[in-house]
């Protein structure tokens, strides 16, 4: 055997022990990807969340950035999807579609400083629509019978844009603001559609807080009467995902 042949039968030892070397790093890595796919860690401010993949809307695009470890911050905002069908599971009555549009439950999580949290507890917008000062001066108030609250309309009824309101569960200017109002709204809606039946789509959303997180998430206002089941559902959520 001359030294050709010896050389080339090293060489081959040498390249099929690469490649079984880069077939097992290659095994490795998916399946630590795959563990991140399934419920990526990501950093939202200072705090870490473990939540499925398949709820993270930017994921399909910045699947990179959550999956590769340390690049999986996701700064101060991120946004969710919930299916409605899981509302529909677990909350009698809730409709999945309104006038046949469909619908999901939208959530936008930010990250608060703790001087944030106290200003989004007590907005001062929800102050002054609920003692009709500054620019609120002439709001109206009427009672919603489906959802059990007061709206008080934040424009005037009769400008040719439909006006948005907010739902309280007492009374605006029935005695003093409360304190912590943020705990006495429920929604903030406003009509999105008019059906050609005169039927209107109306959307809401409201905050809630959970740690630094303020919790934004939008639904159809055919769900309102629902609105305690619905906020108790994403809470326990959102704190589910905490890791």
């Amino acid at each position: 055997m001359n030294l050709t042949t010896l050389f080339g039968q090293a060489m081959n030892r040498v390249r099929r022990r690469w490649l079984v070397g880069i077939g097992l790093f290659v095994m490795a890595s998916f399946a630590v990807l795959y563990g991140r796919m399934g419920a990526p860690k990501i950093h939202i401010g200072e705090i870490q969340m473990c939540i499925p993949s398949k709820y993270i809307s930017e994921l399909p695009v910045l699947s990179w950035l959550y999956l590769v470890p340390g690049l999986d911050n996701a700064g101060s905002h991120l946004n969710v999807d919930i299916p409605s069908m899981e509302l529909v599971g677990v909350i009698p009555g809730y409709h999945e579609n309104d006038h046949g549009v469909m619908d999901y439950v939208g959530v936008l999580l930010t990250y608060l400083s703790d001087e944030e949290v106290a200003g989004t507890r007590n907005n001062p917008f929800y102050y002054e629509l609920w003692d009709a000062t500054g620019i609120y001066g002439e709001r109206e108030i009427e009672f919603d019978g489906i959802a059990g609250a007061y709206r008080a309309y934040t424009s005037n009824r009769k400008a040719p844009n439909p006006p948005g309101w907010v739902l309280f569960r007492a009374e605006p200017g029935v005695g003093e603001a409360p304190s912590d109002i943020l705990d006495h709204v429920i929604a903030n809606c406003h009509i999105v559609r008019t059906f050609s039946d005169g039927y209107q789509l109306v959307s809401c959303f409201n905050d809630i807080l959970v740690r630094n997180l303020r919790v934004r998430f939008h639904f159809t206002g055919v769900n309102l009467q629902y609105y305690d089941q619905l906020e108790e559902f994403i809470r326990r959520r959102i704190e589910e995902w905490m890791c």
